[in-house]
């Protein structure tokens, strides 16, 4: 997540602040914070007041998680694996609404398809493919891979490509996306 963490700062007029080997008064000197749900998670909001807002991806996040930061500020929940470059959907979290992963992000086209490639109707599960300009162009030399995970996007039918993100979604009547696990049984090492 660096360009995205270092563009989206320096392009809003931020300051950024790099990480030195004391995370701790890092902390201490931020008011945004981008980082996975599990590094948040040994925190709280009491320790850094100034961070008033938080983005969280990489992994999935939880609801007590998000209810707590969002009770102190504002809090994020974003998806979308390295094959989209990163973040894919965002949502702004209300405290004590139902966590989802939201809406597409600028430039971006979420999918909830069943094994044609046919969208799944709203409140049904089907596997989420991402869409859109940040869709990598697949894999450096594994063929094979690429042509099973990529597809040209038959929902824009504008010749660019879509991705197979391996999760399982469902769309939400008010349009966001809801995830509720994997179609297979990858574990994400870190």
């Amino acid at each position: 997540m660096a360009a995205w963490e270092i563009l989206g700062c320096l392009c809003n007029g931020g300051t950024l602040v790099i990480r030195g080997s004391e995370w701790n008064q890092t902390l201490r000197q931020i008011a945004t914070l981008i980082c996975t749900p599990g590094i948040l998670s040994q925190y709280t909001p009491e320790q850094y007041p100034s961070i008033k807002t938080v983005a969280t991806a990489g992994e999935p996040s939880w609801q007590s998680l998000a209810d707590l930061w969002a009770s102190h500020g504002t809090y994020y929940n974003c998806y979308g694996p390295t094959e989209t470059t990163i973040v894919n959907t965002m949502s702004k979290h209300i405290t004590h609404q139902p966590l989802s992963i939201g809406h597409p992000t600028p430039n971006n086209n979420v999918y909830l398809l069943d094994s044609d490639l046919s969208p799944v109707p709203h409140g049904e599960v089907g596997v989420i493919w991402a869409g859109g300009r940040g869709v990598s162009a697949g894999y450096v030399d594994q063929h094979d891979k690429t042509a099973e995970k990529y597809k040209f996007d038959c929902v824009a039918n504008d010749g660019t490509l879509m991705y197979n993100t391996g999760d399982l979604g469902r769309l939400r009547q008010d349009g966001q996306i809801d995830i509720l696990g994997r179609v297979d049984d990858q574990v994400k090492v870190k």
